[in-house]
């Protein structure tokens, strides 16, 4: 028969047992969750606290063969918000609408819907669909730099202060570049132009288009630590890759030729009218291209009234056979050669 002390005793053990069977659950729960699925759980919170932001460097330039400038970048602005700062005050918001869309020529309610849209859906590894806040929305593209700095000077919220109601919140100013054509239509159809699709540039045709591989620049990337609003850390620990510009390029092309090329094709033109027209000029003793002309052409700075027939590439998507137009180019050399004279006389 057990006695009191032997009672206590088994209690005691019986307790222990169940507290070390506890504590083992524990601790295998730990290792699990620690050391088994360490990568994958970790994977998963730094997704939800770090975030990445993309760097692009400048494309490369273009250049003839005596380094005057083709095809260059001109510093410009992206405008880009944060509807969850711009969406929370309706009044400012409509205020900030009719400013953008009257300084940068958009739709007004476009423009609206941009700052007051502040919820995203996203979906998690397990196809399930949530509602995220929103705080990226982009206004417009390569804005020419004189009409961002008025901008700023509305905007900004520093002028609080200066003047009742006015600046902004939630507006962010990026720095990009623009493609530009300082020469105008000059050799457009070989130079060529590129077009901008969300963030990526577009090669077209010409030299942008065949050695983008070579003038693209590489993207950097910025990985940092965020708030659980999409506010970036002071003190956040940063990693960056750093971006690359493209290379630079050189052609064997003297611009003051082209230039002549170009307007002696000009003067044809409205002399013949003829449906189109080009011209190539080489060296002939090392086979350069000096000049290459066309009409019709175009201004890749402006193509609002551009046509296909405007920038397809003539010298070498239209076939020509030359025929007899050859045999005096044969004949002559001949005769500066001393082959032939005038006064030779061939039989068939």
């Amino acid at each position: 028969m057990l006695t009191g002390n032997d009672a206590l005793r088994i209690r005691i053990k019986l307790v222990a047992a169940v507290f070390i069977l506890i504590f083992a659950g524990l601790w295998g729960r730990l290792y699990y969750v620690q050391i088994m699925r360490h990568k994958e759980l970790y994977g998963k919170a730094r997704r939800q606290y770090t975030a990445v932001r993309t760097t692009v460097s400048k494309r490369g330039e273009i250049f003839d063969i005596n380094g005057n400038l083709l095809v260059g970048n001109i510093p410009c602005d992206d405008i880009i918000a944060d509807p969850g700062i711009t969406s929370k005050n309706l009044s400012k918001c409509r205020q900030l609408a009719k400013l953008l869309a009257c300084y940068l020529k958009l739709d007004y309610n476009k423009v609206l819907k941009k700052l007051t849209h502040n919820t995203r859906i996203v979906s998690d590894e397990n196809g399930v669909k949530t509602t995220a806040p929103l705080h990226y929305a982009m206004i417009a593209r390569q804005v020419p730099l004189d009409t961002t700095q008025e901008l700023k000077k509305i905007i900004s919220p520093t002028n609080r202060g200066k003047k009742r109601n006015a600046g902004f919140s939630g507006i962010f100013f990026k720095e990009s570049c623009k493609r530009y054509y300082p020469k105008g239509e000059l050799l457009a159809n070989i130079l060529g132009f590129t077009n901008v699709e969300e963030d990526e540039v577009i090669p077209v045709i010409g030299i942008e288009r065949s050695l983008n591989r070579k003038i693209s620049s590489s993207k950097g990337k910025v990985r940092f630590e965020r708030s659980r609003d999409g506010r970036i850390l002071t003190y956040s620990e940063k990693q960056a890759e750093e971006a690359h510009d493209g290379w630079n390029v050189y052609l064997t092309i003297d611009e003051p030729i082209q230039a002549i090329v170009e307007e002696e094709l000009e003067k044809l033109c409205e002399k013949w009218k003829p449906q189109a027209a080009y011209a190539v000029m080489a060296d002939p003793y090392t086979g350069n291209i000096l000049a290459v002309a066309q009409r019709p052409s175009f201004d890749p700075n402006d193509r609002s009234r551009m046509t296909p027939d405007a920038w397809r590439v003539r010298v070498s998507a239209d076939t020509f056979e030359p025929g007899s137009a050859m045999k005096p180019i044969a004949i002559s050399g001949a005769i500066d050669n001393g082959i032939v004279t005038p006064e030779t006389i061939w039989s068939s």
